[in-house]
């Protein structure tokens, strides 16, 4: 499991911390403000769709955002 570096304010939302959590290609956590995230909040969806959880799945895939 490799954890991305810390997004501070995603731009769908503002202040707060986000960590995204990958696992063999796949995205299998978010952490808010050092908290898992629950995968059945809008929350947790908004987080998966925003461009900083783009670009944490292409440095995790690619080495590059």
């Amino acid at each position: 499991m490799a954890k991305s570096k810390v997004y501070d304010n995603l731009s769908e939302l503002p202040g707060n911390s986000y960590v995204f959590e990958f696992r063999d290609d796949k995205l299998i956590g978010i952490y808010k403000n050092g908290s898992i995230l629950d995968p059945r909040l809008e929350e947790w969806t908004t987080a998966k769709d925003s461009s900083q959880a783009l670009s944490a799945s292409n440095i995790f895939k690619y080495g590059v955002a």
